[in-house]
């Protein structure tokens, strides 16, 4: 009778211990049925702007920055900012992710961790795509300084550049991959851009110099302001602007933001000698957006599909002053 007991409890556990398997093997395949569902509609959801899920990657949204009650909670930093690395696409994906999700740590729930990777893994392959297009670019150049024994001219170097191995397949496919107002927007991709203003890009890593942990991150790119075409020469005005700015909710109120966004001004100024740059920010944002003024930005007009937006721009003083003039005169030939 005994014997029939323990084997009956044996047989028992095994059942459980069989359940158990079928029941972790259930949930896993539940999880990799969603991750394969969003992976596909990935393409549809995050190029169309929709506001839904946090997707805030391509405005310069900060929402990093604390209340004064936590000023406590920030970690001092000793701040560096560099060129961004490609081994720094991980952390500064999971950066945006978290900004775009609006919650971060232990408060997130279910769904939101699920979109926190479904928008981390698309934001990674982003940010991976456009380090394989510089890639491509560096070395192109590279060989064509090796390989060249004379002088040649910019357009000449920027064609070499254009036919060089996939680098206008890989730069169109990057570009398609995003639904930013940049220049690439309606390019022909079989010839080469009129200039190599249309290449200019930076992206920018803030860190702790003390601990090496990414706590910042600022790219900027060649993109189309709204109502960018000039009626005077059909021309579309390019401009620097901000594609993405982001800081660590962990490091908080320590100017990283603003050391970010002046070292992005200083870059565009010195080495693109453009004396203007330019941003998006949504309109229910007020504290970026009053960051943005303090810095010396103005608001220049509503911009997004749904005018939820505000187009704001930082121009040098001569720059404001050409523009003024330019006001007047044409308030002169209006009068």
């Amino acid at each position: 009778h005994k014997h029939t007991q323990t084997q009956t409890h044996t047989h028992t556990n095994r059942v459980r211990e069989r359940e158990r398997e079928m029941a972790a093997k259930t949930l896993i395949h539940l999880l990799t049925y969603i991750l394969s569902i969003t992976a596909f509609t990935d393409a549809l959801t995050v190029t169309s702007g929709d506001r839904s899920f946090g997707l805030n990657n391509f405005i310069p949204d900060i929402k990093t920055e604390a209340d004064p009650s936590s000023l406590t909670q920030a970690k001092p930093i000793s701040l560096r900012i560099r060129s961004t690395r490609e081994d720094d696409v991980g952390e500064i994906s999971t950066l945006l992710a978290t900004a775009s999700i609006g919650a971060d740590g232990p408060s997130l729930n279910w769904k939101q961790r699920i979109d926190m990777l479904r928008v981390k893994r698309f934001l990674q392959s982003l940010l991976e795509q456009r380090f394989h297009v510089l890639r491509i670019g560096r070395e192109a150049a590279t060989a064509i300084d090796q390989n060249t024994e004379c002088v040649i001219s910019d357009a000449d170097r920027l064609r070499l550049v254009w036919e060089h191995a996939n680098f206008a397949v890989q730069l169109e496919k990057a570009s398609k991959m995003s639904s930013e107002p940049h220049v690439w927007k309606q390019h022909n991709f079989a010839l080469c851009p009129p200039d190599a203003v249309h290449l200019q890009h930076i992206m920018m890593t803030a860190m702790d110099s003390t601990t090496g942990t990414i706590v910042g991150f600022c790219e900027v790119a060649m993109m189309t302001p709204p109502d960018s075409v000039e009626k005077d020469n059909n021309k579309v005005t390019r401009l620097p602007t901000i594609a993405n700015l982001v800081t660590n909710t962990q490091y908080r109120r320590q100017g990283i933001a603003t050391s970010l966004l002046k070292s992005a001004t200083r870059f565009v100024r010195d080495r693109w000698e453009s004396d203007e740059i330019g941003l998006y920010v949504y309109k229910d944002n007020q504290r970026a957006a009053s960051l943005y003024q303090k810095l010396g930005f103005e608001a220049v007009c509503s911009a997004g599909d749904k005018n939820d937006k505000l187009f704001m721009s930082l121009r040098s003083t001569a720059k404001r002053k050409e523009t003024t003039e330019k006001v007047k005169e044409r308030e002169l030939v209006l009068s």
